[in-house]
């Protein structure tokens, strides 16, 4: 089901009102009428039901009124929490992978700046876009998880921060690769049920020997899925289900 995500704090009657941004999206692509009920979010934290309680075209506001908070079973967010390490791809390709991970629920996204990414840098505004992709596609998925970009380093920088961020977590590390000659299977590297699954996937151009070396020295695993060769994008969404779909 469908929700809207809002950072207004409800006022003591429960009323949250909204503006800008908000108010065209709800009116002009929801296309919400008074009365209507609505799934919300408020700062992607446990979803409430609440009414739209005002529209008013000339100021341009609406007014939602909390109802209720639905039940914990539903927002319980899935196990393990998975964190992917996209190495960064050209054009809307990215933003693909990110929309994607993000609707099937992937707890945290950092991009990598590989050595064979064609992308070398980045700025903050980047990571401010792909927030607001974040979001979108939380709002069309229901997704419970709050799923956070983090600004694109390189891999020694981004796993560095990907381990204080996992503090501690039981986490099994897995390196999607190509190469068909390695013999580990996922069902394998997965058996033990861990709290945390890291999934590092590569660039157009992969991820190189040196990068390799590095991540297995720091205890990852390859695994080659047996399928035909998958566009990085693909392969970010199609491990992340095939996690799921083994662990869960």
């Amino acid at each position: 089901m469908k929700q809207f995500i809002v950072s207004e704090i409800p006022d003591s009657e429960g009323i949250i009102k909204l503006s800008g941004k908000d108010y065209r999206y709800l009116v002009a692509v929801r296309r919400i009428k008074e009365g209507q009920d609505l799934k919300v979010s408020v700062n992607g934290n446990t979803p409430s039901e609440a009414e739209v309680f005002n529209i008013n075209t000339e100021k341009r506001y609406i007014k939602l009124k909390l109802k209720k908070i639905h039940s914990a079973v539903k927002t319980v967010e899935p196990r393990p929490a998975i964190v992917l390490m996209q190495w960064l791809i050209k054009g809307q390709r990215m933003d693909t992978a990110i929309r994607q991970c993000t609707e099937a629920g992937v707890k945290a996204v950092f991009p990598i700046l590989g050595e064979f990414s064609v992308i070398r840098e980045e700025n903050k505004n980047q990571t401010e876009r792909r927030k607001r992709i974040i979001r979108e596609a939380r709002q069309q998925s229901g997704s419970p998880v709050e799923t956070e970009i983090f600004q694109a380093a390189p891999l020694n920088k981004s796993l560095a921060s990907v381990f204080e961020y996992l503090n501690g977590k039981k986490t099994t590390k897995l390196l999607m690769t190509e190469k068909d000659e390695e013999e580990n299977s996922l069902q394998t590297c997965l058996k033990e049920s861990p709290e945390a699954v890291i999934l590092a996937i590569g660039c157009e151009g992969g991820i190189s020997p040196k990068e390799t070396e590095f991540l297995i020295q720091n205890g990852f695993k390859q695994v080659h899925f047996k399928t035909n060769v998958l566009r990085a994008e693909t392969a970010a969404i199609y491990a992340t289900a095939a996690v799921q779909t083994i662990l869960n």
